[in-house]
């Protein structure tokens, strides 16, 4: 499918650059069996999120003509480590399970209206 456009956008500054993202997803529990349960599930999901994203929204406000993406998303993890922690005078499991996330990072500061002329003409299209 074509879509055909009149009009440009509108002005403002865009910036794209590389982009690493690191994070950690926690898990403390009385056992040590617990915590591998918790990370057991957790991790799975974790990566399952990213895995069909291409591309992640981290702020987008319309009326400020801001937006701030995360392009070509890969997600990867990259360790699994287990210590121990005090929680109310008793020592307690904890697994750390740490990730990241590589891509673009898109800055898009809008800083007028679009063309009013900006609209679509037509569509284009074709059964394969």
């Amino acid at each position: 499918m074509e879509v055909v456009t009149r009009g440009g956008p509108a002005n403002g500054y865009q910036e794209r650059t590389p982009c690493r993202v690191e994070f950690d997803l926690t898990a403390v529990a009385a056992a040590v069996t617990d915590v591998d349960t918790l990370l057991g599930l957790a991790v799975p999901v974790a990566l399952a999120v990213f895995a069909d994203r291409n591309t992640v929204t981290l702020a987008w406000n319309d009326a400020a003509g801001f937006r701030l993406r995360l392009l070509s998303v890969v997600a990867s993890l990259t360790a699994l480590e287990r210590d121990t922690e005090l929680v109310s005078a008793a020592t307690w499991a904890r697994g750390t399970a740490r990730f990241v996330l590589q891509g673009e990072l898109e800055i898009i500061l809008a800083t007028g209206a679009p063309d009013a002329t900006g609209v679509i003409k037509d569509i284009r299209y074709s059964l394969a």
